[in-house]
């Protein structure tokens, strides 16, 4: 009786053990399976682009070696100008329990809808959706040695591109290169309107369409700088200010005023200039509401 249940016991566990490699068996088979599924998936969508490829720009695309992100944004930016369409970075995957990329996806602006707001969400100024669910994208592949590579790439478009006099209107296509920056930054910072230092830009270019940014982003800049300026000391640089105006011009006063920590509240200023008008004309009461001195601000 005790021989036969060993016997059983035996017999039960060279079934589970049978069970486990054919379970093993099974799971290796799967991921094969998948392996082999994405890779026909890759070679599909690429054979599918080489089907259709016509223009020198899809192949300059479909070869590139890129090793970042940031790289593979630019080669996508840059086919997507030359064909007309402006670039919106979409869905990242991740390898799993890390945070390496695995995937990273890049489609056409016009690529799927906005969302629809609720009714109880009340705007001011509501934008025109110019989304079309354009189909256009291309995904790319990051192996676990950070190498890239196209995974899956869609040509097509359901919309009508831009034209040859538009294609620097194209968001992903305007930014402003360290050459363009360098000249605004020097002109303005000579006296020069930033209008006519951006129309110097397009001259020197050939047009405005030339340039990879526009009117609005010059002003951008300018305002950026300025603002970047201001906010590195513009107490102390708006004191230095006055005091070499006030070493120039003898008859030049200003006056500001602090609060109980120490910061600038208000300030007023009166050129020579503005106090011989005053003097001559006499139509204001005080030196202090002469037409020459600002009105106050609050810092």
């Amino acid at each position: 009786m005790f021989a036969g249940a060993g016997s059983m016991e035996k017999n039960f566990d060279e079934e589970m053990l049978v069970e486990s490699q054919n379970t093993s068996e099974n799971h290796n088979n799967e991921t094969k399976s998948q392996n082999i599924s994405e890779n026909n998936e890759v070679e599909q969508s690429l054979d599918a682009a080489e089907g259709h490829r016509q223009s020198p720009d899809t192949e300059k695309l479909l070869n590139a070696v890129v090793q970042n992100e940031n790289e593979a944004y630019e080669q996508y930016c840059l086919y997507a100008h030359h064909i007309g369409f402006t670039v919106r970075k979409e869905h990242s995957g991740f390898w799993p329990n890390s945070k390496k990329l695995k995937t990273k996806d890049f489609v056409c602006g016009k690529a799927g809808f906005k969302k629809e707001l609720k009714d109880t969400i009340t705007v001011r100024f509501k934008r025109a959706d110019t989304r079309t669910g354009c189909p256009a994208m291309i995904r790319y592949f990051v192996d676990l040695d950070g190498n890239w590579s196209v995974k899956k790439f869609v040509e097509s478009h359901n919309h009508p591109l831009a034209e040859d006099g538009d294609k620097h209107l194209l968001r992903s296509s305007r930014k402003m290169c360290d050459i363009n920056a360098d000249i605004l930054r020097t002109m303005t910072k000579s006296g020069i309107r930033t209008s006519d230092a951006f129309r110097f830009l397009a001259n020197e270019v050939g047009g405005v369409e030339n340039l990879d940014c526009t009117k609005r982003d010059a002003y951008n800049f300018i305002q950026r700088e300025r603002r970047v300026q201001i906010e590195l000391g513009d107490a102390n640089s708006l004191i230095q200010l006055f005091t070499t105006r006030q070493a120039d011009d003898p008859m030049f006063a200003w006056d500001f005023q602090i609060d109980e920590a120490g910061c600038l509240v208000n300030f007023l200023w009166c050129d020579g200039m503005s106090r011989i008008d005053y003097d001559c004309f006499g139509d204001m009461k005080q030196l202090n509401h002469s037409s020459g001195y600002s009105e106050l601000l609050s810092v």
